[in-house]
């Protein structure tokens, strides 16, 4: 029996954490044994010469692992608005993004132009508040910058606690005996967009955190609402947590077998072992080693 497969990008305004989150995710599903350094030019996905100088990603950079018997095709983007080709080639191919966000800078302005492109594009989307134990961190601003400046619906997954200090953390939203204002809001949201979840809380009637969270998956796919996670990447804080957030929330690939191939090919490389390679995101039919292919850019 074949994985699941979902195809993500991440994504973010350059020195949010996003290649150190994908590092986080690598180590966690037993695909690499040590975790590398943006700082130190150690990473998986960051392989050229200047990126490893700069400690900045230039080339969008493809990587696969499984967890939880999923196979999740990732695909590393850089955040500088100057590579913004790079992503939009990516966006081509995504199932959903992980857009990541920094809980100190907040909202910025490559941010704005990733979420436009999402919207335009109708791709599933998660946001990841990074970097919470930073000096000047809020999550909460964070997240009214989400609602306010991206016109999103976020719903909480799991929020911060003493943000700002080295011994912050995180904490889920549902199934806990917590009350707070983050979940009143989050339910707010899936309410604007679940009439019969509100008909049934107008009468009373008792509406379990599993639903709720059952209900998240449905809106999250129909890009209605954004599911928000909160954590520090670099301490492997709220990573494993987001990893399970991309299996309950993200649309699997399906490609359709039965028709005939239709593809795009959305990254060429030169591999020091096997030369020219092309990356190919398969929507129908099936491709293998000997097929004829009709390039249709060639007409």
């Amino acid at each position: 029996m074949s994985l699941k497969t979902i195809n993500i990008g991440v994504l973010a305004h350059v020195d949010a954490g996003k290649t150190t989150l994908t590092e986080h995710f690598l180590y966690n599903s037993g695909a690499i044994r040590t975790i590398g350094s943006v700082d130190k030019g150690s990473t998986s996905t960051d392989s050229l010469a200047l990126e490893k100088e700069r400690g900045i990603s230039i080339k969008a950079t493809t990587t696969s692992f499984e967890w939880k018997g999923t196979k999740i095709n990732l695909i590393d983007t850089p955040g500088h608005v100057d590579f913004s080709s790079e992503v939009e080639r990516a966006l081509c191919v995504v199932d959903a993004v992980i857009l990541v966000v920094s809980a100190v800078e907040g909202i910025q302005a490559h941010t704005l132009n990733i979420w436009d492109s999402l919207q335009e594009l109708e791709i599933p989307t998660i946001i990841f508040i990074n970097k919470i134990d930073r000096q000047g961190a809020d999550t909460e601003i964070t997240i009214a910058q989400i609602e306010q400046d991206l016109k999103a619906k976020p719903v909480s997954i799991y929020a911060s606690e003493n943000d700002g200090l080295t011994n912050a953390t995180i904490t889920p939203i549902f199934n806990t005996s917590t009350d707070s204002i983050i979940k009143e809001k989050t339910i707010e949201h899936i309410f604007d967009c679940e009439e019969h979840l509100l008909e049934r809380f107008l009468n009373s009637e008792t509406i379990t955190d599993n639903e709720y969270l059952k209900n998240i998956r449905k809106l999250t796919i129909d890009n209605k609402v954004t599911p928000i996670y909160t954590g520090i990447a670099k301490n492997n804080i709220g990573v494993t947590e987001l990893l399970d957030g991309i299996i309950d929330y993200c649309p699997t690939s399906k490609p359709i077998t039965n028709e005939n191939l239709s593809a795009y090919i959305f990254k060429l490389e030169h591999h020091k072992v096997y030369g020219t390679m092309a990356h190919v995101k398969v929507f129908s039919g099936e491709l293998s080693s000997k097929s004829t292919i009709y390039n249709h850019t060639q007409q």
